[in-house]
């Protein structure tokens, strides 16, 4: 599910199985609450929809460029 709203600056959201599977490629419960880790600590910066917190892409995709540069 990727949602594009007008109003947001990073453009697109993802779930927590989507954000799991862009990082890691897999959707195992662990990375689940790695990412509610990440979330919780302020490591990434996400958007709380009523009950459920979105990823924006652009935030996931800074991991992604420092595991590549290493």
């Amino acid at each position: 599910m990727m949602i594009l709203g007008k109003n947001d600056i990073d453009g697109e959201l993802l779930d927590t199985k989507e954000a799991a599977l862009f990082l890691w490629g897999d959707a195992k419960r662990s990375l689940f609450y790695r990412l509610y880790r990440y979330r919780d600590l302020g490591v990434v910066k996400t958007k709380k929809i009523g009950a459920r917190y979105f990823y924006y892409r652009k935030e996931l995709e800074k991991f992604v460029k420092e595991e590549n540069a290493s």
